[in-house]
């Protein structure tokens, strides 16, 4: 675990070198489960996460809502 708050806990894994893997793990009901590859950031407390998407954009996704904004 690397970090959590009363809405999420995050978990960093290793699927290679230097490939790693973000798993978000939801703590209450209304909220889902999120898995991104090599993020680049994320705020818990504003609920963001940041990652290159397949179109080498950035992406940033609320993790509330799962709405994203590309840049």
């Amino acid at each position: 675990m690397i970090e959590e708050n009363e809405d999420f806990i995050v978990i960093r894994a290793g699927c290679g070198n230097p490939c790693w893997v973000g798993i978000l793990l939801p703590l209450k009901k209304n909220l889902s489960t999120a898995i991104i590859h090599e993020y680049i950031g994320y705020d818990l407390r504003m609920g963001y996460i940041a990652y290159q998407s397949k179109s080498d954009d950035i992406e940033v996704m609320n993790l509330w809502t799962k709405k994203k904004a590309i840049f």
